[in-house]
């Protein structure tokens, strides 16, 4: 499930029908989001933004089992890797900081030990998780696993404005710096849900094309940035100026911001998409851009 980002032209939806808020924690250092499957058999594995899937080997494996000793199986969590934040004097030794275990941070649960929790709201679908694996495992021995298990909680949306404060982002064990808005009511959806938001401080709104640059054009001082279009195709969305810095990205995904009227390059992308935005998610944050919803942590 996507959110759409939190703008002044859908803030209003917060109104409209009960929400519930939960911080989302940050990919730190390098983590992304993942979706944590585990099959018929116990064996568990993670599937990154770019649907690479990997194996958690049987010698890291987390020992995920029910209350009465029986193995998770048949479960789809979605959810963060990040580490717990340092703190001074408990993370580190003659100056020198600890480096912390990976925690697998649940977001959502599509399913869990063979259930379906599509039709459940978000509260429930914690809840169930919660109960089913998290208190189970938090009572287990733990040796030698890839990471630990943790779970976001949510809370009504009202209260957002704790999560602003100083005060709860010391105490939050995670660094963090955008909050996800859930509908109290709905089910779980798969693609991008637009009563889903999110919001970020400072959000910087980067898009990704595909850079692709004319040939046998003399003094070319232009180059194309290619979407992502229907039944996997790509199509040309806008034109850049082509600088001694992206001459030698012809056919690269590239990582642009859009300032004062054009395409600004940022960066080369290496590790996450593999294919350009598509055409609607790019018009979303072309929204987000005109209609930012700014609000700055104290």
């Amino acid at each position: 499930m996507w959110p759409v980002s939190l703008s002044t032209k859908n803030v209003q939806s917060l109104a409209s029908k009960p929400y519930v808020v939960g911080p989302k924690p940050e990919p730190k250092p390098s983590g992304p989001r993942f979706l944590l499957y585990i099959d018929s058999s116990g064996d568990i594995f993670l599937e990154n933004m770019t649907q690479h899937i990997f194996l958690v080997d049987e010698d890291h494996a987390i020992k995920i089992e029910t209350s009465d000793g029986r193995p998770i199986t048949d479960t789809v969590l979605d959810g963060i890797i990040t580490r717990e934040k340092s703190i001074n004097d408990a993370s580190s030794c003659n100056g020198k900081e600890t480096t912390r275990k990976l925690t697998f941070v649940i977001l959502d649960a599509i399913r869990c030990n063979g259930n379906d929790l599509t039709g459940l709201n978000i509260l429930e679908r914690i809840a169930f998780v919660r109960e089913e694996i998290l208190i189970p495992s938090c009572a287990g021995v733990k040796k030698n696993e890839a990471f630990d298990l943790d779970i976001v909680k949510y809370e009504e949306a009202y209260q957002t404005e704790n999560y602003l404060s100083d005060e709860y982002a010391q105490r939050f064990k995670y660094p963090f710096r955008s909050l996800m808005f859930c509908p109290r009511a709905k089910g779980y959806k798969c693609g991008t849900n637009y009563d889903v938001f999110q919001w970020q401080e400072k959000d910087i709104q980067e898009c990704s094309f595909r850079l692709k640059i004319p040939k046998g054009i003399k003094d070319l001082k232009i180059a194309e940035l290619h979407a992502g279009g229907p039944n996997l195709s790509e199509i040309k969305y806008d034109t850049i100026r082509l600088t001694e810095e992206i001459k030698t990205l012809d056919g690269c995904i590239i990582d642009c911001r859009y300032f004062e009227h054009q395409w600004i390059f940022i960066k080369q992308r290496h590790t996450t998409a593999i294919i350009p935005m598509e055409g609607a998610q790019l018009w979303r944050k072309w929204q987000r851009l005109k209609n930012p919803f700014l609000v700055i942590f104290s």
